[in-house]
């Protein structure tokens, strides 16, 4: 039925008409009774005179009715008459999300402020029960404020047959006369329908879920994947999935996977993460519950948001400068100050969330706490790469801290006043008004060791600081001075003294290389007696709202603890979820006021390197650019292949057939296998790894092309690297983690029978052994000068010695030819050369290129080999120099403790 402008149906008088689609005829009208304008739609006549189909739509649409949220459009009520049956529903004003993407993609926060309102939507209907199953662009409307609303919710169950209801939305084959081209902008795709039973609904091609195209039963996660498309489409300004036909369309649905590479580069991982999971063809598969994609879009929203912005800002200033109105840029930085203000502490605040760029990935290791927060909740201080920044909670970006490196470990003075950091040999104090470092303590011998299952240090309100070693937990005044034992073991970590106690709260028998092995923590009483063990976990803080925190998995928990019985009232409950985790540390903090900072293990696990080939000039260029976390490339003698370590699940030693851009997996144990190194054949290689039975560590070997079983060389007690196989096949190189001397070089002769032997065994610390390709010489870092330096020593004897670099150096590695001994110092590759003769002549060391990638990894490990050509391999690390900082990496909740507090009450006795 059509109806003419200035026609009454009922109390409403038709003003004009909006449009035609699957489910009927709509028009604007105005309710005279309550003086509002609504929306009108008139319901196929053929549908309105089915008796049953009726009633059973007059039952779906009270369901429906019964909604009331804000971004859901209302049903106002239901007008019939002989002939005609017509909706009255909430007109909304503006465009539908069709309209603005014939427009183009929609930018970054504006696209996930209006995802987080459909999920909003979505989340609300399906807490009732109600299933949408025509989710589209068409079917949601945005005002001119950015408010959301979703049309037609839960009508095609009401259009529904009680027996298409019973076998699902199966689509039927059209007459000739329907089969038409699909019109290539969403929001003229039409819903579809069974034209042989006038009015079932079969939903829109483009968008409907597989399970819906093979009519099988449907459930809420079909709508979850119909809202996977709209985002997709509203990032990228492209369908998901389309054809010529409906009927292609639908096979592009059942066969396609959408083109993730058209996401734009600054699309947070969380959302790409997000996508992949809705998109799941298997609903076995895919996400569950809406209500977590909510969870993930509010807190990758404000990120989102500041990146436009930093988009914005940074185009501005690009113009601003050629104009020289540089205030513009102090107001942008104003603007930015203020997205990020948290609420004001003090009295019940609500929680709230802010996301901060801390790199553009950020690569964890096991031996670093990569955040931390003051007492006071001001300050953030994190660790990109291995420097150290510092922010207020109300800036966008972060400081970098000068004569800050190699930073091991995070913790806050408890007044708030200065940073505490580890390195690799000093436990450095950072007052936070002068930023000037002071070494509070050197350790030589001692940080280095925390590869070894030790880690962890905190600043106690006694004036001591507590940092774990291979030997146990120690203790050194803030001032400096001589430390003391606290308690004496191995595999002892994350010390914290209690606010107002001298208990030491500790772990025990944790693995730092392995993810998500729990240890025992446990309490230790300065009075004396036995310690005690209080749960499992890994990362305890103790919390002065009386809560004990620990990470299990990526699960942040806590339970209540009673300080005078030194015992928790009830077990650990899960209150957050996605922290990040590796070996020991897991990646949060909590401030005294209330706040909670971590890092997303969405976002930490975001492979984070690709291998690079530089010429002698330094010009980039492509090796193999898919992102993994790569470790210690080493080049096959022909430079046909490049064998590494792979960081990421697997944590194996690979190939990379250069030619192929193929990788194949040479190890298969699930813990840590690293540092390989080819024999002067090629025919081998040669890695360390944890032993597969008992304690410690072992060196293997392995054919080069996986064949055959991997051969155990000799076990080690000690943490060890391969770092280099001599020239004759003899003997490796093997860097040894000894407790109480660091880093130690030994030799692994292989014959007659595998037997290690010192090389240079010193109170210093010593790694990246490489061995001259006339066996003659060895190149090594040592710290023996106070500071990491390249030396060279004769080989196979130590004897002749000489220092290479000048002012500092890393990660020798020796050219084919000989002719050249390369090192990385700060922001070069240094080369120097070798003069032809009989005894070694090198000249001083010379910048050979700039040096574009920072070292992901600590200096025990090499992250550039050469080629036999001349040409080098580079882990391009994803937080180098050339990165920038736009994806969100860490997020803060404000007011989480008083938020804690209701969720987890303290034990009344406390």
């Amino acid at each position: 039925m059509t109806l003419a402008v200035g026609s009454r149906l009922g109390p409403y008088e038709v003003t004009g008409a909006i449009g035609v689609g699957g489910m009927g005829e709509v028009y604007s009208a105005r309710d005279k009774k309550l003086n509002r304008d609504v929306a009108v739609k008139v319901l196929p006549a053929a549908f309105a005179q089915n008796e049953e189909r009726v009633a059973r739509f007059r039952r779906e649409a009270q369901v429906v009715a019964s909604l009331n949220h804000p971004n859901i459009a209302s049903i106002y009520g239901l007008e019939e008459s002989d002939d005609t049956i017509a909706l009255v529903l909430e007109l909304v004003p503006g465009e539908d999300l069709g309209q603005r993407l014939k427009r183009g993609a929609i930018p970054m926060g504006d696209a996930i402020a209006m995802a987080r309102q459909i999920v909003a939507g979505i989340e609300a209907a399906h807490e009732k029960g109600i299933v949408h199953r025509d989710l589209k662009p068409a079917n949601i409307k945005v005002t001119k404020e950015g408010l959301v609303k979703i049309l037609d919710f839960g009508l095609a169950k009401a259009f529904e047959s009680d027996q298409t209801a019973a076998r699902g939305s199966a689509p039927v084959p059209e007459p000739a006369e329907a089969r038409r081209a699909e019109p290539a902008e969403a929001s003229d795709s039409p819903t579809m329908t069974q034209h042989t039973e006038a009015g079932v609904v079969l939903g829109t091609a483009g968008y409907m879920a597989p399970e819906q195209a093979r009519g099988a039963p449907l459930d809420k996660r079909t709508d979850i994947w119909s809202f996977g498309v709209v985002l997709f489409e509203m990032l990228t300004g492209r369908r998901a999935f389309r054809g010529a036909t409906p009927a292609e369309t639908l096979a592009a649905v059942l066969r396609d996977t959408p083109a993730f590479d058209a996401l734009p580069t600054n699309t947070p991982v969380s959302v790409r993460r997000l996508l992949s999971r809705c998109l799941e063809r298997d609903p076995k598969l895919r996400l569950r519950d809406i209500g977590d994609a909510r969870l993930e879009l509010e807190s990758t929203e404000g990120a989102a948001q500041r990146a436009d912005f930093a988009t914005g800002v940074r185009r501005s200033v690009l113009v601003m400068g050629a104009l020289g109105l540089m205030a513009g840029a102090a107001l942008s930085a104003a603007i930015a100050t203020w997205m990020l203000k948290p609420k004001p502490a003090g009295g019940a605040q609500p929680l709230t969330r802010a996301s901060y760029p801390i790199g553009a990935a950020v690569r964890l290791t096991a031996q670093r706490r990569q955040i931390a927060i003051s007492p006071d909740g001001r300050i953030i201080a994190t660790v990109v790469g291995s420097g150290l920044s510092i922010r207020n909670v109300d800036e966008l970006m972060a400081t970098p801290v000068r004569g800050a490196s190699q930073v091991v470990g995070l913790f806050f003075s408890p007044d708030g006043r200065s940073l505490g950091f580890t390195t690799d040999s000093t436990v450095s104090a950072l007052p936070l008004d002068t930023r000037e470092v002071r070494v509070v303590l050197g350790v030589r011998g001692g940080f280095r060791a925390i590869a070894s299952g030790t880690v962890g240090a905190s600043w106690g309100d006694d004036g001591r600081i507590y940092y774990a070693t291979a030997e146990g937990i120690l203790s050194v005044s803030e001032s400096g001075g001589d430390s003391r034992m606290e308690i004496r073991g191995s595999n002892l970590g994350h010390p914290q003294i209690l606010a107002g106690s001298r208990d030491l709260l500790y772990t025990r028998g944790h693995s730092p290389s392995v993810p998500a092995v729990n240890g025992e923590i446990l309490l230790h009483s300065s009075a004396g007696g036995e310690d005690i063990v209080l749960t499992t976990g890994v990362s305890p803080q103790y919390l002065p709202s009386g809560h004990l925190l620990l990470v299990r998995g990526n699960s942040l928990m806590a339970a209540p603890m009673d300080l005078r019985s030194r015992r928790l009232t009830r077990e650990p409950v899960t209150v957050a979820q996605d922290v990040a985790v590796l070996g020991s540390f897991a990646q949060y903090d909590v401030s005294n006021n209330g706040t909670l900072i971590y890092i997303p293990e969405s976002v930490a696990r975001n492979p984070a390197s690709v291998l690079r080939r530089l010429d002698a000039t330094g010009k980039d260029g492509p090796l193999h650019s898919a992102p993994r976390e790569y470790s210690d490339p080493r080049v096959s003698p022909d430079g046909r292949f490049i064998a590494l370590h792979l960081q990421d699940e697997q944590n194996d030693v690979w190939t990379l057939d250069i030619a192929r851009d193929l990788l194949t997996r040479i190890t298969f144990d699930p813990r840590e296998d690293e540092t390989p190194a080819w024999s002067p054949d090629g025919q081998w290689l040669a890695y360390s790894a944890y032993a597969r039975t008992g304690a410690g560590r072992a060196i293997f070997r392995r054919r080069a092309d996986g064949g055959g079983d991997e051969e155990v060389l000799i076990k080690i007690e000690q943490h060890s690297h391969v770092t280099d196989w001599s020239p004759d096949g003899k003997t490796l190189v093997i860097e040894v983690l000894h407790p109480q001397r660091q880093g130690d070089l030994e030799l692994l002769n292989l014959e007659p029978k595998p037997a290690l032997r010192p090389y240079l065994e010193t109170p210093f610390d010593e790694s990246s052994g490489r061995v001259s390709p006339d066996g003659k010489w060895m190149a090594y870092r040592s710290d023996e000068s106070g500071r990491n330096e390249v030396y060279v020593q004769s080989f196979p004897e130590p004897g002749h010695k000489m220092q290479v670099s000048t002012n500092g150096g890393v990660q020798p590695v020796w050219s084919r030819d000989g002719r050249a001994l390369y090192y990385r110092a700060e922001g070069a590759l240094m080369a120097a050369r070798a003069k032809a003769g009989p005894t070694l002549d090198l000249q001083a060391p010379v910048q050979a290129f700039e040096d574009p990638y920072a070292r992901p990894q600590s200096d025990g490990h090499t992250t550039y080999d050469v080629f036999p050509d001349g040409k080098f391999v580079f882990i391009k690390s994803q937080i180098s120099k050339d990165a920038t900082a736009a994806d969100p990496a860490l997020i803060a909740a404000f007011n989480w403790v008083q938020d804690l507090a209701t969720k987890v009450p303290t034990s009344p006795s406390r």
